[in-house]
């Protein structure tokens, strides 16, 4: 299922320019500050309390107003609230928000473990919050849009803007509001209609949350959305099994768009117009962020590649090469993110040969430390009710657009050559390249 609109690019470029103003406007400097945290806010709760959010009511607009929530679960991570403002859902008990808690737990202490905690010690500068012992999870209607019969939307979100203070945000010229707290939200529609997704959107959140502890809290960065999204969809991926989900629920729903828009690249496709459609403009983003990022863990080191990319003090590209870097000998051909680029659309090559030796989505990658977390492989295959396809391959003489540093494959010879056509920088380079059967 896909959303029918979704304002993520929008709404992350937003975030993005508060953080620059919150900068750009305090009188401390991003760069050589570190202020200790002295500890965790303890922020205990019990069953039935009511305490208020600013919650969103127009994701687009940043337009944010007070509701009150009522604790409906919690246990020693998470406390889970419930905004009872959507007409359209009727919870006949509590169980589904004890569900909701309960996954969290579970998922939790893999995610801090590999994609680094949220109780930052330290923090860059004082306009910052300070951690909490417990993640809130807010449930209420995202965006006011709930319908009977709604088939797409918001599933959930991560809004930076709760990790500053009020003394910050009063520097925005927005005055964006902030519950002072680390907090994701969920949407009470779609939490009713498809629980098993929204379980997979709450690894996602939750990851955005910890991007923005360990790069931007920790080191002042500020990640581009492509790299965020690539994060927090192999975070899906990598805790599909531990929240018992379906492929189609899990990002791997998303590689048939690859499949067929993966000319369009990831790279600047947050940040130009592909196709008049703005739903499948959206998916084609998030579809080929997901397969790259899916293949550099299966290529480049695993778990311990992704943890280097998630808590370095680098980001995007760079962060990419660092990791890479130290994990030089997982894959000797893949050097750093340039030939990380050239190397990926093997995985595409892969579906056509038999004892396919090269990148790969197809390798499973297990987790030393719990082998109930691992990166599944997966076959670049898809199937409808009448017919299986694999991913385009173009006639030698189709001419494709392409993205900035995205390729095409045209076939020659039954596939025994191929040609890939690569935008490198947005300039085009026709390489010929021959693989052969070993």
């Amino acid at each position: 299922k896909w959303p029918k609109k979704c304002s993520s690019d929008d709404f992350d470029k937003a975030c993005s320019e508060l953080f620059n103003n919150v900068v750009k406007n305090t009188s401390r400097s991003v760069e050589n500050t570190s202020i200790p945290v002295n500890s965790t806010n303890p922020e205990e709760y019990k069953i039935g309390d009511k305490k208020e959010f600013y919650v969103l009511k127009s994701v687009a607009d940043l337009e944010s107003e007070p509701e009150e929530a009522t604790l409906k679960a919690c246990n020693d991570v998470c406390n889970v609230w419930f905004v009872d403002d959507c007409e359209n859902v009727n919870f006949t008990d509590d169980s589904i928000f004890k569900n909701v808690a309960e996954k969290f737990k579970i998922i939790y202490e893999p995610e801090i473990e590999i994609m680094g905690t949220h109780k930052y010690s330290e923090k860059c500068f004082s306009y910052f919050i300070d951690p909490c012992q417990k993640i809130n999870i807010i449930i209420y209607d995202i965006d006011c849009d709930s319908d009977p019969e709604q088939k797409g939307g918001i599933f959930g979100l991560f809004y930076g803007a709760d990790m500053y203070t009020e003394e910050a945000l009063n520097l925005d010229p927005k005055q964006l509001k902030t519950n002072e707290t680390q907090c994701i939200y969920l949407d009470s529609f779609f939490l009713s209609k498809d629980e098993k997704q929204v379980y997979s959107t709450l690894a996602h959140e939750f990851n955005h949350l910890l991007t923005f502890c360990n790069k931007t809290v920790l080191y002042g960065k500020n990640p581009e959305t492509w790299f965020k999204e690539m994060l927090s969809m192999i975070t899906e991926d990598m805790l599909q099994n531990l929240l018992d989900i379906e492929d189609i629920s899990s990002p791997k729903g998303r590689l048939p768009m690859f499949c067929q828009y993966y000319n369009y690249g990831f790279l600047d496709s947050w940040n130009r117009k592909k196709v008049d459609d703005q739903l499948l403009d959206t998916l084609i983003n998030y579809a080929n962020t997901y397969a790259y990022g899916a293949y550099l863990v299966r290529n480049c080191g695993g778990f311990d590649f992704l943890k280097r990319l998630a808590t370095s003090n680098y980001i995007n590209d760079a962060a990419i090469d660092d990791a890479i870097s130290f994990c030089k000998e997982s894959n000797e051909e893949i050097s750093d993110f340039k030939s990380s680029i050239e190397f990926f659309p093997e995985i595409i090559l892969d579906v056509y040969f038999n004892n396919w030796k090269h990148s790969s989505l197809n390798k499973k990658i297990i987790y030393e430390k719990n082998d109930d977390v691992y990166f599944d492989a997966i076959k670049l295959i898809y199937s409808d009710s009448n017919n299986t396809y694999g991913p385009n391959i173009y006639r030698i003489d189709y001419q494709l657009d392409l993205g900035g540093q995205s390729f095409s494959i045209h076939h020659v010879e039954n596939y025994e050559s191929i040609i890939i056509e690569y935008n490198k920088n947005n300039n085009m380079d026709l390489s010929a390249v021959t693989y052969y059967n070993e």
